[in-house]
């Protein structure tokens, strides 16, 4: 299987590299910085920052994988100080890789598997008036990267049909 994984150089993303090659799986990973990156057998690393990369130029890695799996994610804090790193740039990196995964799947000729890990929960229609899904609205609203990502992603995880 081949898979593409977003947020490679992560805490969680360095985890689902190793463990899907362990496992004999093919894995592109797109990283800002290839700098510090081992190479490995079946491991593609592609040097580019997701902010900066066309559209047709995500869909040709994309297009010859059976998953997009996303561990990206924002720096909780800024020169040692907690949670300052969520109000600092780029606010909109998940938001403008979940929109590109999209519109590159909803290209391809077959199916494929997307799987985006998140810290945060999403909310549908089955649970928006509980009191977890309040409090995850209120987080949701005061935590910049997350706002228009979770109303993205609560809007897809609805309306697509699930695999």
């Amino acid at each position: 299987m081949q898979i593409i994984v977003l947020g490679a150089t992560g805490r969680v993303g360095k985890q689902i590299v190793k463990q899907l090659l362990d496992r004999g799986h093919s894995v592109i990973q797109i990283v800002r910085s290839a700098r510090n990156i081992p190479t490995r057998d079946n491991l593609k690393t592609v040097e580019a920052s997701l902010l900066n990369l066309s559209p047709e130029e995500f869909l040709s890695y994309v297009k010859d994988c059976d998953v997009v799996m996303s561990a990206l994610g924002h720096r909780m804090d800024l020169f040692g100080i907690p949670f300052f790193g969520l109000w600092q740039p780029p606010r909109d990196l998940c938001l403008h890789a979940a929109k590109m995964t999209c519109e590159a799947v909803e290209n391809l000729d077959k199916p494929i598997k997307v799987i985006w890990l998140s810290t945060v929960g999403i909310i549908t229609p089955e649970n928006k008036n509980d009191y977890n899904t309040k409090t995850l609205q209120t987080l949701k609203d005061i935590i910049p990267p997350q706002k228009v990502l979770l109303n993205l992603i609560s809007i897809i995880f609805v309306t697509q049909e699930r695999v």
